[in-house]
């Protein structure tokens, strides 16, 4: 008999952690959802490129637990690309997650590419001032879970107002509040949200014409409506009405 030494507990820590994900891979990848797993899995404890992933998988207790897989890197190249392709099933993956949710958090950045190959890649601008070949990517996160439940991926001539559009259009997000960043505050985003008819949470910038400062001097607290604690400090706000039914 040949004995071969495998490594077993990263495998079993692995299929403990991404047991939630396992089913609904099956349902939406049911011809690439083994493969999928053991991509994952070779991506996050080995940050393996392609070409090492039939290596690593040899290697690992996954070789026993899906005998027969073809895992060379001409599949598994093969395999993302078909990936890829098939845009429906990926989004339909995401969407499971999203009833789960209350609390969306977004974030888009900017991924510059000189490549000739991407034809994401336009000349585009951002918030950052930057004029370059560019992809947006845009994710959702889930609060509790610390999950992306939702992104995508468009053109960089695209307006980030466009790009939030059709992405909360698309996850067909309900009963979410939105949280963004300082990027996402304007008026345009703001009204797409509102059309949307889901609640948000966004900074004002310190510019805004939304805050009167002379609301604000002076040390007497009772000018304020209330504090919160961050980060082990105590932060005071001011609640007004701007206009009926929005705070």
């Amino acid at each position: 008999h040949t004995i071969r030494a495998k490594e077993y507990g990263g495998y079993f820590f692995f299929s403990k952690l991404f047991e939630p994900w396992v089913e609904p891979l099956k349902k939406y990848f049911p011809q690439d959802w083994k493969q999928i797993l053991c991509m994952a899995y070779m991506r996050l404890f080995h940050r393996s490129p392609i070409k090492n992933m039939p290596f690593h998988f040899e290697h690992s207790f996954f070789s026993e637990h899906f005998k027969d897989l073809a895992f060379s890197d001409k599949k598994i190249g093969g395999l993302i690309n078909e990936i890829g392709q098939k845009q429906s099933n990926i989004e339909d993956y995401l969407k499971s997650f999203i009833s789960l949710s209350h609390i969306a958090l977004i974030d888009a950045t900017a991924i510059f590419s000189q490549s000739k190959n991407i034809y994401e890649a336009k000349l585009g601008y951002n918030n950052k001032g930057q004029w370059d070949p560019q992809l947006n990517l845009l994710y959702l996160y889930d609060h509790q879970i610390s999950m992306p439940l939702y992104y995508r991926l468009v053109q960089g001539d695209i307006k980030e107002i466009r790009t939030l559009d059709l992405t909360i259009k698309s996850a067909g997000l309900k009963n979410a509040i939105i949280v963004g960043d300082k990027g996402f505050t304007s008026e345009l985003n703001i009204e797409v949200i509102s059309q949307s008819e889901l609640n948000y949470v966004l900074p004002l910038k310190r510019n805004s014409s939304m805050i009167n400062y002379s609301d604000y001097s002076g040390n007497d607290k009772r000018k304020w409506t209330g504090y919160f604690k961050f980060k082990d400090r105590y932060i005071w706000y001011k609640s007004k009405e701007i206009e009926p039914g929005k705070r």
